[in-house]
């Protein structure tokens, strides 16, 4: 399963968890984040290193695009 499939269900079971739906929203933006970083592996392909990768490079590289003030940007720190 890819991640991007992963993230859709995870979505979905959070909407049926009755979290907001600018919550949910908020979620997609940042893993879908993760996936355009990682260029949409199979879930069990994806490795802590890669992770870490990914953490620092919203750390370090990453420019955040802020749309809506209300949502926090994701630095990685």
């Amino acid at each position: 399963m890819k991640l991007s499939e992963a993230v859709d269900g995870f979505l979905i079971y959070k909407s049926v968890q009755g979290l907001s739906p600018q919550t949910i929203e908020t979620y997609r933006i940042r893993l879908n984040q993760l996936i355009k970083y990682l260029k949409d592996p199979p879930v069990n392909t994806i490795t802590g290193k890669q992770l870490q990768q990914y953490f620092y490079y919203l750390k370090t590289d990453h420019k955040p695009f802020r749309f809506n003030k209300s949502i926090p940007i994701v630095t990685g720190k």
